[in-house]
């Protein structure tokens, strides 16, 4: 079972059946945090996972500083993680609520795609930035978000990197619940309560069947899909791509704030 004295860039709080795990400063570190907590709250004898972000912020987008300096070793090793976060939380047995209280960027939209149920603030976005990057979107969310938002719009997100709100995705029925954001803490505690008062076995192997077709994805493409997005970061495009953003950034950095 996980415990905090092993994470730092995750928040890991146990409150009787219930273990929040809460993702502060995005990097590298918290991308290897997330690769194991998964594996390890298999085990663990607590019945519903939260998963949120601390403050106002979810996961938003990737620290491009970090990014830029990646080496091979690295970008390698960050691709076995991405198979891990997939592959851990679609098996996760217990129902996994994300408390979506930020904008969810690449893997946080990812993450978001792979939880049962979600409740969002109002005013949060999901969204992508892989091709932008010149890079293949490859980390979870091409194999969940044709399932849950069908196919072309899937497409959309991802290829015209168009972001998509909580409202619309409550429209969808993706997101359970859309409050204001002093209630998303009392909204998620309502949906926990309801899990818990589920019997147990039953509502684990309920979902797992349900899940079946989402791991049938995983199984047949996380590789694949992680492995062009793998490949296509050696390109010059990606190299391009990324520069200019963290240019974008850096402009955006400087510029004296609204009078």
């Amino acid at each position: 079972m996980p415990e905090q004295k092993h994470y730092e860039q995750l928040g890991i709080a146990r409150d009787g059946d219930v273990v929040t795990v809460t993702m502060r400063e995005r990097g590298r570190a918290m991308h290897t945090e997330l690769s194991r907590v998964f594996a390890e709250l298999r085990a663990d004898p607590c019945r519903v996972v939260v998963l949120t972000g601390e403050g106002e912020h979810f996961l938003g987008a990737v620290n491009l500083a970090e990014y830029v300096a990646t080496d091979e070793q690295a970008w390698q090793q960050s691709m076995r993680e991405a198979r891990w976060i997939v592959r851990d939380a679609l098996d996760l047995p217990q129902p996994l609520v994300v408390a979506l209280n930020g904008d969810g960027i690449g893997l946080g939209a990812s993450l978001m795609s792979l939880a049962d149920i979600v409740v969002a603030a109002e005013g949060c976005v999901i969204g992508e930035s892989h091709v932008e990057m010149g890079i293949a979107a490859g980390d979870g969310g091409t194999l969940t978000f044709p399932f849950l938002l069908g196919i072309h719009r899937a497409k959309r997100f991802f290829l015209l990197n168009e972001r998509i709100t909580v409202e619309e995705l409550h429209e969808l029925g993706v997101v359970t619940a859309v409050v204001p954001r002093a209630e998303l803490a009392a909204a998620t505690a309502e949906v926990v309560e309801k899990l818990l008062a589920m019997p147990s076995a039953a509502l684990q192997w309920t979902k797992a069947s349900v899940n079946r077709v989402l791991q049938l994805s995983a199984f047949m493409g996380v590789d694949s899909a992680i492995g062009h997005e793998g490949w296509s970061w050696h390109l010059a495009p990606a190299r391009e791509g990324t520069e200019a953003l963290r240019r974008r950034s850096l402009a955006q950095d400087d510029e004296p704030p609204p009078r």
